[in-house]
């Protein structure tokens, strides 16, 4: 199945700084673009391996002063998904994206809950992201996968240092279109939904827009809201213990029922009717 790019040029930082109101997030942007050869808050080149990676690299120099701060990308060449596996993605027309978040904590219990805030807060603000250009059918795929009906829109990968903060990685399919386009396949881009070109600019800066409005918001909030996006409750999933299609003697069918209060996903299984607690398990829609 080929791909087709359905908008070749690269994001225009003014257009996005117009709708950026945050205090912080995105205020610093390093930008990967070799035709922006200056501008006060980028730097450019070609193509990157990882954003994810250049992140990490500022948050261990930088420590805490480097919150907020954002790395884009029009093509990553050794992208990083979850549990450390390649993500590649092509260039122009869709997001790829990570950010330094590493907020003034006074204890080191503070900062794992902001870290663990953040885990819930990345997916939702995902979700209004695309709501921001007019598409409202995104909704979560726990723990931090973005869908629209049976495909996946965007993905999410956070990395806590365990000292100052965390790095994450987003992924959004924004303009990126398949020709001919096929139902079986497993990914939905926002113009695929809006039948027509989306303003990249705009969802970057609502993401960041809507993270650090969540993030001012306590645990119980935050929760609420992610309830009220996801697309799991009552549907049967299968749960598996090694790898998402890998096979394990452990692996089980169940039904999902809802979330804990600490965000632990539910699930009654359908072999016993037992109730179980997820914290990190593969998941596969029946």
């Amino acid at each position: 199945m080929k791909l087709l790019q359905v908008v070749g040029s690269t994001v225009d930082i003014d257009e996005f700084s117009k709708h950026l109101t945050t205090q912080a997030l995105g205020r610093v942007l390093n930008y990967q673009d070799k035709d922006k050869l200056f501008h006060p808050i980028i730097f450019s080149t070609t193509k990157v391996p990882s954003t994810m990676i250049i992140a990490q690299d500022e948050l261990k120099d930088q420590g805490r002063y480097a919150h907020g701060h954002g790395f884009l990308s029009e093509e990553q060449t050794a992208g990083i998904g979850r549990r450390g596996r390649d993500w590649k993605s092509s260039f122009a027309g869709n997001l790829y994206f990570s950010f330094i978040w590493a907020p003034s904590t006074e204890t080191v219990k503070e900062l794992i809950s902001e870290m663990y805030k953040l885990n819930f807060a990345i997916s939702i603000a995902t979700v209004k992201a695309a709501a921001a250009v007019g598409v409202n059918e995104a909704r979560i795929k726990w723990p931090n996968d973005v869908w629209i009906g049976e495909r996946k829109l965007s993905g999410m990968l956070v990395n806590f240092d365990g000292k100052n903060g965390a790095v994450v990685g987003v992924g959004v399919n924004v303009n990126e279109k398949l020709i001919p386009y096929d139902h079986k396949l497993s990914a939905i881009s926002l113009a695929d939904v809006a039948k027509g070109e989306v303003n990249r600019e705009l969802v970057l800066a609502s993401f960041c827009n809507e993270l650090e409005n969540v993030m001012q918001k306590p645990m119980e909030e935050i929760l609420e809201l992610y309830i009220k996006y996801d697309m799991l409750q009552g549907r049967t999933v299968r749960v598996y213990h090694k790898s998402r299609g890998v096979d394990d003697e452990k692996d089980y069918n169940a039904r999902v029922l809802g979330y804990s209060s600490g965000g632990n996903l539910i699930v009654e299984r359908l072999d016993s009717a037992s109730k179980v607690s997820l914290s990190g398990w593969f998941l596969r829609l029946s």
